[in-house]
């Protein structure tokens, strides 16, 4: 499947990329299991529940803004409205650059998981970090270690733009 940002995406196009990931995940957890001890602790993720992720560490003045653009740009008033309507978030630092239904974890394209030991999440080690990295590039999944904003939890699909994704259901 190489769809790319652009494209005419349809739902079958989205059900298509869904199984496929699920094939890559699968490859990706059988991988680890020869060494890795690994726990996927996030998958399909609500639109409210990626709007709070999203305000943690804004200011207001930043989610209005955000909010415009779903509503204006993507033409998804709803997005904005669940935006704008999710409680404050009081934390100071910001957490994700995705806002409702800029992240694949929106459309089950996506996962986080952490390194294990001993039964218990190991955050800090570079060396198991990369071994993730590996395995999912092994396993034709995006780490989101590579990216700029370092985000070593999460893997994802890489052949569709959550550009593309956010247009498939206006209504």
């Amino acid at each position: 499947m190489d769809l790319r940002y652009g494209s005419m995406l349809k739902k079958s196009d989205l059900v298509k990329a869904q199984l496929e990931f699920a094939l890559r995940i699968t490859l990706f957890q059988d991988i680890c299991e020869e060494g890795l001890d690994i726990k996927i602790y996030s998958y399909l993720r609500s639109s409210i529940e990626q709007a709070i992720l999203y305000r943690k560490g804004r200011a207001y003045s930043r989610i209005e803004k955000k909010a415009l653009e779903l509503a204006d740009v993507f033409e998804r008033p709803g997005l904005a409205a669940v935006l704008l309507g999710v409680p404050a978030q009081f934390d100071k630092k910001v957490v994700t650059n995705a806002a409702c239904g800029q992240s694949k974890h929106n459309y089950g394209l996506a996962v986080d998981c952490v390194p294990m030991k001993f039964r218990r999440a190991v955050w800090n080690d570079n060396i198991l970090w990369d071994k993730i990295g590996f395995i999912a590039e092994r396993c034709e999944l995006e780490w989101g270690g590579d990216w700029k904003f370092k985000d070593k939890t999460h893997l994802q699909f890489p052949d569709l733009s959550w550009r593309d994704l956010i247009r498939l259901d206006k209504h």
